[in-house]
Protein backbone atom coordinates (compact mmCIF):
# COMPACT_ATOMS: atom_id res chain seq x y z
CA UNK A 1 0.00 0.00 0.00
CA UNK A 2 1.17 3.02 -1.02
CA UNK A 3 1.92 5.62 2.13
CA UNK A 4 1.64 9.34 1.94
CA UNK A 5 4.97 11.22 1.00
CA UNK A 6 6.27 7.72 -0.19
CA UNK A 7 7.72 7.99 -3.43
CA UNK A 8 8.93 5.16 -6.21
CA UNK A 9 8.76 4.92 -9.74
CA UNK A 10 9.69 2.65 -12.50
CA UNK A 11 10.94 3.09 -16.27
CA UNK A 12 8.38 1.92 -18.65
CA UNK A 13 9.54 2.39 -22.61
CA UNK A 14 11.63 5.61 -22.69
CA UNK A 15 9.42 7.10 -20.40
CA UNK A 16 9.81 7.52 -16.14
CA UNK A 17 6.82 7.05 -14.12
CA UNK A 18 7.22 8.51 -10.76
CA UNK A 19 4.73 7.76 -8.17
CA UNK A 20 3.75 9.98 -5.00
CA UNK A 21 1.16 9.27 -3.06
CA UNK A 22 -1.45 8.45 -5.37
CA UNK A 23 -0.19 10.73 -7.33
CA UNK A 24 1.60 9.76 -10.73
CA UNK A 25 3.60 11.81 -13.13
CA UNK A 26 4.83 10.36 -16.38
CA UNK A 27 7.82 12.26 -17.91
CA UNK A 28 9.31 11.22 -21.34
CA UNK A 29 12.52 11.90 -23.47
CA UNK A 30 10.58 12.99 -26.33
CA UNK A 31 10.80 16.88 -27.58
CA UNK A 32 7.17 16.85 -28.63
CA UNK A 33 4.66 19.86 -27.90
CA UNK A 34 2.09 18.44 -25.45
CA UNK A 35 -1.36 19.16 -26.65
CA UNK A 36 -4.71 17.92 -24.61
CA UNK A 37 -5.68 15.72 -21.83
CA UNK A 38 -6.59 12.11 -23.14
CA UNK A 39 -8.11 9.15 -21.78
CA UNK A 40 -8.31 5.51 -22.66
CA UNK A 41 -11.16 2.80 -21.94
CA UNK A 42 -11.13 -0.62 -22.24
CA UNK A 43 -14.61 -2.08 -21.91
CA UNK A 44 -13.23 -5.82 -22.29
CA UNK A 45 -11.24 -5.41 -19.09
CA UNK A 46 -13.00 -2.85 -17.32
CA UNK A 47 -10.16 -0.47 -17.30
CA UNK A 48 -9.57 3.31 -17.77
CA UNK A 49 -6.66 5.45 -17.87
CA UNK A 50 -7.11 9.38 -18.28
CA UNK A 51 -3.85 11.70 -18.86
CA UNK A 52 -3.64 15.62 -18.58
CA UNK A 53 -0.33 16.95 -20.28
CA UNK A 54 1.71 20.08 -18.35
CA UNK A 55 3.40 22.16 -20.51
CA UNK A 56 6.71 23.50 -19.71
CA UNK A 57 9.14 25.61 -21.21
CA UNK A 58 12.20 24.74 -22.55
CA UNK A 59 15.44 24.92 -21.23
CA UNK A 60 18.94 24.50 -22.64
CA UNK A 61 17.81 22.43 -25.46
CA UNK A 62 15.49 20.35 -23.68
CA UNK A 63 11.65 20.20 -24.21
CA UNK A 64 9.98 17.82 -21.07
CA UNK A 65 7.05 16.28 -21.50
CA UNK A 66 5.06 16.60 -17.80
CA UNK A 67 1.80 14.75 -17.73
CA UNK A 68 -0.39 13.95 -14.77
CA UNK A 69 -1.39 10.26 -15.43
CA UNK A 70 -4.41 8.08 -14.09
CA UNK A 71 -4.96 4.21 -14.30
CA UNK A 72 -7.73 2.24 -12.76
CA UNK A 73 -5.26 -1.12 -13.82
CA UNK A 74 -2.15 0.36 -11.36
CA UNK A 75 -1.41 -1.04 -8.05
CA UNK A 76 -1.31 0.60 -5.03
CA UNK A 77 2.67 -0.33 -3.68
Amino acid sequence: MCKRGSRHGFVQGNTWVIGVGISVVALSGAAEAVEKASEQVAPFYGSFAYSIPIATPAFHGLEPRIALAYSSEGRNG
